[in-house]
C-alpha cells in the first residue's frame, strides 16, 4: 500500500454530475486548472534538480485540454513530463511507458494507465475526481504493485468517496484525514456500488465516532397493523460490507412492546412502504442512556443527537458491538 495524503485542492462536492452519473468534465477542467500551480507545489520532493522524477511518478488529470496548461506549468517548475490519452499512438505510448520507467519523465494520463499497463507506479498525484469504484481502482491500484512504497496524494474526495473499497487496508488516521481535509463530510453519501440499491430515496444520515471518523446510517420504518418493522444500517468509511440490522416491535392496545435489534443474515431487498425515522428530540431516558453509554459503543459524546441518530446506541448495545 502507498502512504495516502489528501490535498483539498477541488471540492468535488460542488461540481455536478452529468446524466450518467460521472462528473461533468468541463467544470471539472475549470476546477483543476486553476489548482495546477497548488498541485505542483506539493509534489516538489518527488524530482530531482534536473527536472527527472526520483521514483515512477504518475499524474491522473481529467482532459487533454489541460495540457497546454500543465506543459506551461511543468516548464515552471522544471518538471519533465510526458502526455498520453487515449488517441495516442502505441508507439507514443511505448516510448512514454518507457521513460517513465527509467525515471527520465513524470507521466500524465487521462484513463489510459489502467489495467493491464505493467507500470508500477511509486507516485501519483490524482488530479481527477471520479464517481465510478471500478475507475478509482483501476488507477490507484498503479501504486500497489510489487516494490518499495509509494505515494498516492489526493486532491479531491475520491479518497474519502471509496477508501471502502480497499476493505480496511487504509489505517484510520488515512481515512479520517479524507475525511476532514474538506471541513465537512461529503453530502453524496449514497455512492456505494454494494448492498445499497434497495434503498432507493430514503436519506441516510452522519454519527460521528469517538475515533473522529464519521460513518453514514440509514434508520427506516415501517407500521404494518400493529407491528413496527425497523432497519438500520451502518457503513463506514473504511469498509466494503453494509451492516444491516433489524428490529420487531409489537403495540398491544396503547403499550409498544420493544424488540431488539439483530443482524440481518442477507442483505434487505425490498423497502416499499418503509420511511426515514423521523427526527425527534431526545427524551430524558435517551439523553441519559446517551451521556451514559455513548463512548463505550466507540461513539462521540460531544456531537448533536436527534432521536433517529440515537437509535444507533441501542443497535450496538443489543449487538454487543464497538466502533472505531
Amino acid at each position: 500500500m502507498p502512504s495516502c495524503r489528501t490535498v483539498p485542492l477541488i471540492d468535488d462536492d460542488l461540481i455536478e454530475l452529468s446524466s450518467s452519473g460521472q462528473f461533468e468534465i468541463a467544470t471539472v477542467c475549470r476546477n483543476v486548472e486553476n489548482k495546477i500551480d497548488d498541485a505542483f507545489e506539493q509534489v516538489g520532493h518527488w524530482f530531482r534538480d534536473d527536472g527527472t522524477p526520483k521514483r515512477m511518478t504518475l499524474f491522473s488529470v481529467p482532459s487533454s485540454n489541460l495540457f497546454d496548461e500543465l506543459q506551461l506549468f511543468g516548464a515552471a517548475h522544471n518538471y519533465n513530463l510526458d502526455f498520453i490519452h487515449q488517441g495516442s499512438t502505441y508507439e507514443q505510448r511505448k516510448r512514454c511507458f518507457a521513460r517513465c520507467k527509467e525515471e527520465r519523465s513524470a507521466l500524465v494520463h487521462i484513463n489510459v494507465v489502467s489495467e493491464g499497463v505493467d507500470l508500477s507506479i511509486r507516485n501519483h498525484l490524482d488530479l481527477t475526481p471520479r464517481m465510478s469504484p471500478v475507475s478509482f481502482l483501476q488507477v490507484f491500484g498503479r501504486t500497489t504493485r510489487p516494490g518499495d512504497s509509494g505515494e498516492y496524494l489526493c486532491t479531491n474526495r475520491n479518497l474519502e468517496r471509496h477508501a471502502y473499497l480497499l476493505d480496511g487496508c487504509l489505517p484510520t488516521s488515512v481515512v479520517y484525514e479524507s475525511q476532514q481535509a474538506f471541513k465537512m463530510p461529503s453530502e453524496r453519501i449514497k455512492t456505494r456500488a454494494f448492498g445499497l440499491q434497495s434503498l432507493g430515496k430514503l436519506q441516510g444520515f452522519h454519527v460521528k465516532l469517538a475515533s473522529g471518523l464519521t460513518i453514514t446510517c440509514y434508520n427506516v420504518t415501517q407500521m404494518e397493523g400493529t407491528t413496527k418493522h425497523e432497519y438500520f444500517l451502518i457503513l463506514h468509511p473504511s469498509y466494503q460490507q453494509p451492516f444491516w440490522f433489524y428490529k420487531e416491535s409489537a403495540k398491544e392496545g396503547d403499550t409498544m412492546n420493544w424488540g431488539k435489534w439483530v443482524t440481518c443474515s442477507e442483505t434487505p431487498q425490498d423497502f416499499k412502504g418503509f420511511k426515514s425515522a423521523p427526527a425527534r428530540t431526545l427524551t430524558p431516558k435517551q439523553a441519559a442512556f446517551w451521556e451514559r453509554s455513548c463512548q463505550q459503543h466507540g461513539l462521540c459524546n460531544l456531537q448533536k443527537i436527534d432521536a433517529k441518530k440515537f437509535q444507533i446506541l441501542p443497535v450496538l448495545k443489543d449487538a454487543k458491538l464497538c466502533l472505531n
